[in-house]
């Protein structure tokens, strides 16, 4: 019974002085700053487009096409944090959600570069993809056709 205490009397200690440690500041998470301005852009974007490219092949397994989208993925959100002003990399970006079937993620990343030009035709075309993959074909056809000041 002793031991028992004792051990308890330990589990105890550890806890609170965890959780005092983690109010105090004593422990840090996710402290890491990262310096874009130094990284290349172009590099990641051309990173981004060989795993894209890889990932669309068609005899791949499954899980090497989500290995592949996922390395895109994070080439191109780089390439974001680096320069916020890529538009079409927005739309690469919501078309590899689309595709992993995170349809919520994609929307995002191609709201956001809506926000920037409404009339992107890449941006417009990937977000009909989208609406297409939902099942939302009356949205899908207001993104996927012309504008009407576009010629054609």
């Amino acid at each position: 019974m002793i031991k028992l205490k004792i051990i308890l009397f330990f589990v105890c200690t550890i806890f609170i002085t965890n959780t005092a440690f983690s109010i105090e500041g004593g422990v840090e998470y996710n402290d890491v700053n990262i310096d874009y301005a130094i990284l290349n852009t172009k590099k990641y974007i051309n990173l981004g487009d060989t795993f894209l490219a890889s990932a669309e092949e068609k005899n791949i397994t499954l899980e090497k096409r989500r290995f592949f989208y996922g390395e895109a993925l994070g080439s191109y959100i780089t390439a974001t944090e680096i320069n916020p002003e890529l538009i079409d990399i927005y739309g690469k970006i919501g078309y590899i959600y689309c595709k992993l079937k995170k349809y919520e993620l994609a929307k995002t990343y191609l709201n956001k570069g809506l926000n920037m030009d409404i009339k992107n035709p890449v941006i417009n075309y990937y977000y009909g993809l989208v609406c297409f993959d939902m099942q939302n074909f009356n949205d899908a056809l207001k993104y996927t056709r012309p504008q009407k000041d576009c010629i054609i």
